[in-house]
């Protein structure tokens, strides 16, 4: 697998995700360390993150029942740029436009779990993810494959114009093991002469306890690019350069 790609000068990423999971999940005693780690950490704006359960009674007396718990706090970086969930279940770090490279971002979330780990005891990551949502800004009217290797095909007896459109494959992939999610569709625009277009790639591992977590996220992100150049045809190329 190719392990350089090219650096767009307009790269449409909108955000950018690693996750790092846990298992066994913390237990609820250790929602005052996770508040604490944002301040640590150097962000603030903290808000609880909510978690919903329900519940369902079938019977001659149907009831609906849901629960509301706190599983950890979502945190700001005071420039904005980037989001910290501390959960239960691990960390999960997001950045935001304007994207730069992998390795600030990769760096980041590194320290980051380095915290989470010196807080609440050495934890080895069970899973990973690293997911990169993308807005691409089409000529409106243009054909889809002339940008995009992946897009939904419509038969040629059925008419062409598409108002709306959501697409969602599931594909396994091997060396690492895991699993690619890509999600596309149509999203909302302002200008009538372009089209906006979800592209969202999501790769999620889990992790063999001889596997290192940190080399495997370089094989992620690798893998994510090749993903990327691949749904894309050589005039979308162009336009994000």
């Amino acid at each position: 697998m190719a392990t350089s790609f090219e650096h767009y000068q307009h790269a449409p990423i909108v955000e950018a995700i690693i996750n790092l999971a846990i298992q066994p999940h913390l237990d609820q005693t250790a929602l005052v360390e996770l508040e604490e780690l944002g301040p640590k950490a150097g962000y603030g704006l903290k808000s609880p993150r909510i978690q919903v359960t329900g519940q369902i009674t079938v019977g001659p007396q149907s009831a609906a029942s849901a629960t509301q718990v706190i599983d950890g706090y979502m945190f700001r970086s005071s420039n904005g740029q980037y989001v910290l969930q501390a959960t239960l279940g691990g960390i999960t770090l997001s950045r935001l436009p304007p994207y730069d490279r992998w390795e600030p971002f990769r760096n980041e979330a590194r320290r980051i779990w380095q915290l989470f780990a010196g807080e609440l005891g050495e934890r080895r990551i069970s899973h990973l993810g690293v997911r990169y949502i993308n807005q691409l800004e089409l000529p409106a009217g243009a054909k889809m494959e002339r940008y995009l290797a992946t897009y939904p095909e419509i038969a040629h007896e059925i008419p062409q114009i598409i108002s709306n459109y959501f697409m969602r494959v599931e594909i396994p992939v091997t060396d690492p093991d895991g699993i690619l999610v890509i999600q596309q569709g149509l999203l909302p625009s302002t200008n009538p002469e372009t089209v906006r277009i979800l592209l969202d790639d999501d790769l999620r591992f889990a992790i063999p306890g001889d596997v290192d977590a940190w080399a495997l996220l370089e094989q992620a992100r690798a893998m994510k690019n090749q993903v990327f150049e691949s749904c894309l045809r050589p005039e979308a190329k162009e336009m994000l350069r």
